[in-house]
């Protein structure tokens, strides 16, 4: 039971990580469009 809720954590936490990322990238995308734009 301790390794699978540790898998889990682990699991929660590569997901969180991901979003972020997605989230950091589509900041980077929109700054790029308005410098380009500009």
């Amino acid at each position: 039971m301790k390794t699978y809720t540790i898998v889990r954590r682990r699991i929660t936490w590569l997901g969180y990580g991901s979003l972020i990322a997605l989230f950091v990238i589509y900041l980077c995308g929109l700054c790029m469009l308005v410098i380009l734009v500009q």
